[in-house]
C-alpha cells in the first residue's frame, strides 16, 4: 500500500543523504513490524524521490497512518529548517524586497540567520525554532492526510503560508537593520573625512567614562573642555536616542584634539567604538591608569 511520495529537488547529495538518514532513524521502530512501512527510492539528474509503503496485510490505514504521517512530517520539518530555510529567506529578500546584488543579499541573509538564532528576549527566544518546527509538522501532517504526493520545493512555495509569513517578518526586520547599518557607516565615513580635513585645535582630550552614560571631557590640564568660543559641530547619530553620545562626539569633533585618551571600564560600549572609528589612530583606549583612577574609582568598584 503506497502511503506517500516525497520529491526533493536538490543539487547536494549530502543534503539528500542527510534527509534519507533521518528518515531511516525516525522509522527504525516500524521497519520490522507487521504493521510497519518500507521505503523505495529513485532519482534523476536533479530530483530525488522516496516512496513509503505500508506493509500488508498488517498495515491498517486508519489505525497506523497517523503515526507514519507524524514521523514523516517531523523529518521533513527538520529538513526544511536545516536545508531550505536560507534559500526561502534569500528568495524573499530578492523577490519581495528587490535586492539583487550578491553583497546585499549575503549581508541581509546573515542578519536574518542571526535573528533566527537569537536568544535574547527582545526578539527571539530559544523555543522559537521548536515552535516553527511544530508549525511545519502540523501543516505537513494535515497535507499527508489529504494527499499522497509532496514536492518539497512546491510545498514550501505554495502551501506554507504561516511559516513563510514569519520568515517575511524576519526579513523585514533584517532589512531595516541593514539600512540603518549602512546609514551608520556612511555617516561615520563622513565624520572621518571631516576630522581628516579639519585642523587640530587642542593637543589632548581625555574622555572619562564614569559608567552607563556618564562622561566627563577634560583637556591636557585636566580641566573641563569648553566649546563656547568655537563653532560647534552638531552630530546626531543615526537611529538612537542617547543624546549624551551625540554631545560627546560633537564636542570632540568641535575641539579636534591631536590625541584622545578614552578612559573606560567598558571598552565594548558603542559610543567608545564610535569615537575610535572616527578618530582612528588619534584615539587611544585606556582601561586603567593613574590619570583616570581618581575619576573612575567609583565605577571601578561597581564593576569589580
Amino acid at each position: 500500500m503506497e502511503l506517500f511520495t516525497v520529491t526533493i529537488t536538490t543539487t547536494s547529495d549530502e543534503a539528500w543523504s542527510k534527509f534519507h538518514s533521518q528518515m531511516e532513524q525516525e522509522f527504525a521502530d516500524l521497519h520490522m513490524q507487521p504493521e510497519g512501512v518500507t521505503f523505495t527510492e529513485s532519482r534523476n539528474s536533479h530530483e530525488y524521490q522516496i516512496i513509503c509503503h505500508g506493509i500488508l496485510p498488517g498495515f491498517k490505514l486508519k489505525q497506523h497512518a497517523p503515526k507514519v504521517y507524524s514521523k514523516a512530517a517531523n523529518v521533513l520539518a527538520e529538513y526544511i529548517l536545516e536545508i531550505k530555510e536560507r534559500a526561502v529567506l534569500r528568495r524573499i529578500i530578492r523577490k519581495e524586497f528587490h535586492y539583487k546584488r550578491s553583497e546585499d543579499l549575503d549581508k541581509i541573509e546573515t542578519y536574518c540567520m542571526e535573528l533566527l538564532q537569537e536568544t535574547n528576549e527582545e526578539f527571539r527566544t530559544p523555543d522559537d525554532r521548536e515552535r516553527r518546527k511544530r508549525l511545519l509538522v502540523q501543516e505537513i501532517t494535515q497535507y499527508f492526510e489529504e494527499n499522497t504526493a509532496l514536492h518539497v520545493e512546491g510545498f514550501i512555495r505554495f502551501r506554507l503560508d504561516a511559516y513563510t509569513k514569519e520568515l517575511r517578518d524576519i526579513v523585514e526586520y533584517a532589512v531595516d537593520e541593514y539600512i540603518l547599518d549602512q546609514q551608520y557607516h556612511e555617516f561615520i565615513a563622513l565624520l572621518k573625512y571631516f576630522v581628516f580635513v579639519q585642523e587640530t585645535k587642542i593637543p589632548v582630550a581625555h574622555v572619562m567614562h564614569r559608567g552607563d552614560h556618564q562622561f566627563v571631557l577634560l583637556n591636557d590640564q585636566m580641566r573641563p573642555i569648553e566649546t563656547k568660543q568655537m563653532t560647534s559641530v552638531v552630530v546626531e547619530m543615526p537611529d538612537h536616542d542617547i543624546e549624551v553620545e551625540d554631545m560627546i562626539v560633537s564636542t570632540l569633533i568641535t575641539v579636534s584634539p591631536q590625541k584622545i585618551y578614552i578612559h573606560t571600564r567598558e571598552p565594548e560600549l558603542q559610543v567608545i567604538k564610535t569615537i575610535q572609528q572616527i578618530f582612528e589612530s588619534r584615539a587611544q583606549l585606556c582601561v586603567y591608569c593613574p590619570v583616570c583612577s581618581p575619576y573612575l574609582s567609583e565605577s571601578a568598584q561597581q564593576h569589580d
